[in-house]
């Protein structure tokens, strides 16, 4: 985990941990640890910050706005209190990205496949630089390939009826989409719909 360190009027640091520096994400359960050197006691307050149990150990479910202030008290060795206060920017977590066998990049670019590729492929879901275990699990999608008609796929992989389907549809330069994916995720956030997969066919 990445430290941001801010001093306060006596000099002493305070030392708050993300594991985005200076970040935490809307919407989701943000760990954070909080330390002092010399503190036998630490307490922070803040909107969204709850704590977890040990010394300086909290989590952060941030709200509205675009930073969110905490609140230190640390009692030290000597009984004396010290407050500082750090600032953290509260950042919206961005679209989930489509990937077909772990490779997409939402509408930014089509990928480049071959024809037998589509056999057995996973269709999974994630987020960039998004660094917290929560999981995104494509529980179905759709497939649409020029003017056919719409397919309709139930869980996270194109079965071997429906790549032969495509091999038998698909030319050089033709143009698939996969869709419409729907995500379960642990995160407890509500998650918006991931960016559709934009495949061309090179061979």
């Amino acid at each position: 985990m990445e430290a941001l360190k801010v001093s306060d009027n006596s000099k002493l640091e305070a030392v708050l941990e993300t594991s985005n520096l200076n970040i935490v994400y809307r919407g989701v359960s943000n760990p954070i640890k909080i330390s002092f050197p010399n503190a036998i006691d630490i307490k922070a307050v803040g909107v969204g910050l709850s704590k977890k149990e040990g010394i300086g150990n909290y989590l952060m479910i941030p709200g509205s706005g675009k930073t969110v202030d905490i609140t230190i008290k640390a009692e030290m060795i000597d009984g004396s209190i010290i407050t500082d206060v750090k600032t953290l920017r509260i950042k919206d977590i961005g679209k989930l990205i489509g990937r077909i066998n772990e490779i997409g990049c939402g509408n930014k670019c089509d990928v480049l496949m071959n024809k037998n590729q589509f056999k057995n492929a996973l269709i999974t879901s994630d987020l960039d630089d998004f660094l917290y275990p929560y999981y995104f699990k494509v529980t179905s999608f759709k497939i649409k390939a020029n003017n056919t008609e719409t397919i309709k796929v139930d869980g996270n992989q194109i079965t071997t009826d429906i790549s032969i389907k495509l091999e038998k549809t698909l030319n050089i330069g033709d143009k698939v989409i996969i869709f419409d994916l729907k995500v379960k995720s642990n995160s407890g956030y509500r998650i918006k719909p991931p960016s559709p997969i934009f495949i061309k066919i090179i061979e």
